[in-house]
């Protein structure tokens, strides 16, 4: 019997190159990006009270969502970006959940429990503690990494594929075990396991996965999450 040769695929599986995207649109990608997060922002995200319906807030969140686009120092994504780089996938993931839930809400054909929308804060603070503590860890590990303080690099760990691989596994354990997609205590871990898998497939947006499910934007975001749920707590 002639042996099977796997040659042909071994050599399509090395040749196989993530589908990174051309660097002449990762200035469109960035502004896409911001404008999700900016107008999350503003419709809501920043606050643990259900945001009332306002003409004013979605014109508000509409402008500078348009203005991110507007290229040059004149540009609100040029000044953001400077100041946190580009959006993560998680916060892009994050900020899209949260838009579409404001409007979706508000259409009468659509179920609350379709779209929960409570708002960015409220989502992550119920979803449990360890989302939460695990984001503010990471976050505070990769600072100290930055400045040296460490024998290792964990940054440099986010580009191994064993790290990729591990992540997402604790992803789709989270999400089997939340057991419900469109719940607030189930879009954590589902739009985890969604960012991991375009980052599995894509590499984006710099390779490492902890740029894609970490961004320093996001991260002082989540210090204010962290904050706001502490002292409700201790007034409960």
């Amino acid at each position: 019997m002639t042996p099977l040769d796997f040659s042909p695929i071994a050599h399509l599986a090395q040749d196989a190159a993530p589908l990174l995207p051309d660097p002449a649109y990762l200035p469109w990608l960035g502004q896409v990006g911001w404008a999700l997060v900016v107008a999350a922002v503003l419709l809501g995200g920043l606050g643990l009270q259900r945001p009332k319906v306002s003409k004013a807030r979605v014109f508000m969140a509409a402008s500078l969502a348009v203005w991110t686009f507007y290229l040059g120092p004149w540009g609100l994504s040029y000044w953001l970006g400077l100041a946190f780089q580009k959006p993560s996938l998680m916060a892009c993931a994050l900020a899209l959940h949260y838009v579409v839930g404001y409007f979706g809400e508000r259409n009468p054909s659509l179920s609350s429990t379709t779209y929960p929308m409570s708002p960015a804060a409220t989502g992550i603070a119920r979803t449990g503690p360890v989302f939460l503590v695990g984001a503010l860890a990471l976050g505070w590990i990769l600072l100290i990494d930055t400045f040296g303080f460490l024998p290792f690099s964990v940054y440099v760990w986010g580009f191994h594929p064993v790290c990729s691989a591990g992540l997402l596994a604790c992803a789709l354990l989270a999400w089997v075990r939340s057991g419900r997609w469109h719940h607030v205590s189930g879009a954590m871990p589902a739009l985890l396991l969604l960012v991991l898998l375009v980052f599995w497939f894509s590499r984006w947006p710099s390779g490492n996965v902890w740029d894609a499910v970490l961004d320093p934007c996001l991260w002082i975001a989540l210090h204010s999450f962290a904050i706001r749920r502490f002292v409700r707590s201790r007034q409960g």
